[in-house]
């Protein structure tokens, strides 16, 4: 009998342990993401202004403006219909 409530409040200490290892792992975690969560969110809104900042010209003007004979080709198309 003795034996059996021993093994059964060891069997509740090593859990009480094991809990105690998956919480300290958890706060461990829970610490690295903090610790990482910074330094990302930096990198990832540099990232969103340097695309803004290459990509709201391009929206604005996506084709460049015709020019030398092209550009005369097509202004003197538009004042012959024109008239």
């Amino acid at each position: 009998m003795r034996d059996a409530v021993s093994q059964v409040m060891q069997q509740v200490t090593d859990q009480k342990q094991k809990t105690k290892a998956q919480i300290n792992a958890e706060r461990a975690r829970e610490a690295t993401r903090e610790r990482l969560r910074r330094p990302l969110f930096v990198i990832l809104a540099l990232a969103f202004a340097g695309s803004l900042y290459y990509g709201v010209p391009k929206w604005q003007h996506p084709f460049p403006a015709p020019t030398g004979a092209i550009a005369e080709h097509n202004a003197r198309q538009v004042i012959a219909l024109a008239a």
